[in-house]
């Protein structure tokens, strides 16, 4: 911490031109420009909307001026944790090219920090792709896993009849997770700007959120199971049949899903077929209560495709 204070200290003073503020609704437009200018998944101001004001969680985007033009920005979102653990969860960084290697990233750290801990945040979480798991490291953030994706790629290759009864639902309570509830599901799949969320339900306890991608460049269809919950091999396999029915009716290529290697659904999704292919996605933790030590080792947390925001 005493050497981000002196990192902002010194960024501070060569760069006196720039101003550091929350974000307010009339920013939504230089947002929005800044941000398709650099990724091939564009956004449109209506997910600035629903990313920083129209959420019941606490959400705050911090942002980055030099001579009224944003030139960069640092989201966060004030999530719970099983637990009873709150997390600052960042969303959103980006710095405009000319202005990388000034450090203004420090400064926007020191106001994300000041915040959440403000807030009673205890450890700070974030899914970022090669470029911010490096920036997230300068600052001092651990990168604890990469996190690759469970695909397949023949949806008429999948097997059945796996062995045993296990429980899949990643049902370890010692397991740290990001908590989902009906106001959680409701903001995060019902109201989103882009996608477009389909749940496939067997009962309360089994289903699977689902959503469609098509690749601009292959123009393959990719189905992705977001959130998977179940209670029994048995159940899953028939969620997986039901998924499967409705992937095909709309011509999905590939289907995927993310599940952690010391969980159970990943062995069994493993059972089924499903291979691990490689993906551009880093779990990076940076403690602020000392004592959640344990959050530092991926062993002790399940993560879902929908934990990150470009699912």
């Amino acid at each position: 911490m005493a050497d981000l204070i002196e990192y902002v200290k010194r960024v501070k003073e060569l760069n006196p031109d720039i101003i550091i503020r929350e974000a307010d609704q009339a920013d939504g437009e230089q947002f929005v420009a800044l941000f398709n200018s650099y990724y091939k998944r564009k956004t449109n101001l209506a997910y600035f909307q629903w990313q920083f004001f129209n959420t019941h969680f606490e959400s705050k985007l911090f942002t980055a001026f030099h001579d009224d033009k944003l030139i960069g920005y640092y989201g966060v979102k004030i999530y719970p944790l099983s637990g009873d653990i709150l997390t600052g969860f960042a969303v959103d960084l980006l710095i405009h090219e000319p202005f990388r290697k000034t450090g203004i990233v420090f400064l926007l750290e020191a106001a994300i920090m000041d915040h959440c801990k403000a807030k009673g945040v205890s450890v700070m979480t974030a899914l970022p792709n090669a470029y911010g798991n490096a920036a997230f490291r300068s600052l001092g953030w651990k990168s604890i896993a990469k996190v690759d994706t469970l695909v397949i790629d023949d949806l008429n290759s999948i097997s059945s009849g796996t062995k045993g009864n296990t429980i899949v639902n990643n049902s370890n309570s010692a397991l740290t997770k990001f908590v989902k509830d009906d106001q959680y599901r409701n903001w995060r799949y019902s109201s989103h700007p882009i996608y477009n969320y389909e749940p496939i339900i067997l009962d309360e306890n089994n289903y699977t959120i689902t959503k469609l991608f098509t690749d601009p460049v292959s123009g393959n269809i990719f189905g992705d199971m977001v959130e998977v919950s179940c209670t029994q091999v048995q159940n899953f396999e028939l969620l997986l049949l039901k998924v499967l029915v409705q992937m095909k009716a709309k011509n999905v290529h590939i289907l995927t899903t993310w599940a952690l290697p010391h969980t159970p659904l990943y062995f069994l999704l493993k059972e089924l077929g499903f291979k691990t292919v490689p993906q551009e996605r880093f779990f990076c933790v940076k403690l602020i209560n000392s004592n959640l030590e344990k959050l530092y080792q991926i062993n002790n947390w399940d993560l879902a495709q929908s934990d990150a925001e470009i699912f």
